[in-house]
């Protein structure tokens, strides 16, 4: 007990097992994410403006329409960055 009282646990100090990787991803993509260009929602969504925001703001939201990732929200949120509603 009296040897076990100083001791710290050990712990590791590699931020991730990714980067130990040797071998290649198990499954890759085999083709570009094409969304449905004719359902209302995407047209809906890809016919809001994204003018007037700061740049930060304005790639987060065109990546998320371009991967649908975007959700139309009912009041507008504020950018922790700029302070601009989005």
């Amino acid at each position: 007990d009296s040897d076990r009282r100083g001791a710290k646990a050990e712990m590791s100090s590699a931020k991730g097992a990714g980067s130990r990787r040797t071998r290649p991803q198990k499954h890759q993509n085999e083709f570009a994410f094409r969304d449905n260009k004719n359902s209302k929602l995407s047209k809906k969504i890809n016919a809001i403006p994204t003018g007037g925001l700061c740049k930060r703001c304005t790639d987060v939201i065109e990546w998320r329409k371009k991967y649908h990732k975007y959700k139309p929200l009912d009041v507008a949120r504020k950018c922790a960055k700029c302070g601009e509603k989005r």
